[in-house]
């Protein structure tokens, strides 16, 4: 976990101090000549007195946010299961949606040409009757004048066509 291996703190203050020892018992002679002796021992004491209750507080506090973590490692444990659960409930839902997507458009294309071929046959249809009318205002024969009825119907027709190709187009995409 996280605080594993945190004890260094106590073990290298202590080593610290040690090593305050040996150094002590290594240059002894040159402390007392140099009339350091009382320095050193000073230096020694001053650490032993303020830094060991730091390295104590340290350690007890990093012992303290240890066990703290391991009292809720479960309730930690089981957010962040229930956070991988939401995610896998999303991303399979996202899969189907997109399955679904699949399918709509599979159908969509499957109905592309026949939507298209509809509606220009309605507009091809509506132009056949125009063109008819438009040769029959040409022509002036008695025959032709029945058809310019059909011109002015063709009008009428050509609305009703637009207005259907419009509505079939539209469903058909739906």
């Amino acid at each position: 976990f996280i605080f594993d291996g945190t004890e260094y703190v106590k073990t290298d203050a202590l080593e610290i101090v040690d090593s305050f020892v040996g150094f002590y018992s290594l240059h002894s002679e040159g402390l007392n000549a140099s009339s350091s002796l009382e320095g050193f021992n000073a230096a020694t004491l001053g650490f032993q007195e303020k830094v060991t209750p730091i390295i104590d507080n340290v350690q007890y506090m990093l012992d303290t946010l240890q066990m703290d973590l391991y009292e809720q490692a479960d309730t930690i444990e089981g957010g962040i299961s229930g956070a991988i659960g939401q995610l896998d409930s999303f991303s399979s839902q996202s899969l189907e949606w997109q399955a679904e997507i699949y399918h709509y458009e599979a159908q969509e294309l499957g109905f592309r040409a026949i939507r298209r071929s509809a509606v220009l046959a309605i507009f091809l249809a509506s132009f056949a009757f125009g063109f008819l009318g438009l040769l029959c205002i040409i022509g002036t024969k008695t025959v032709c004048r029945k058809v310019v009825h059909m011109l002015q119907l063709t009008g009428v027709f050509s609305a009703l066509l637009g207005t259907i190709s419009l509505v079939s187009a539209s469903v058909l995409l739906a």
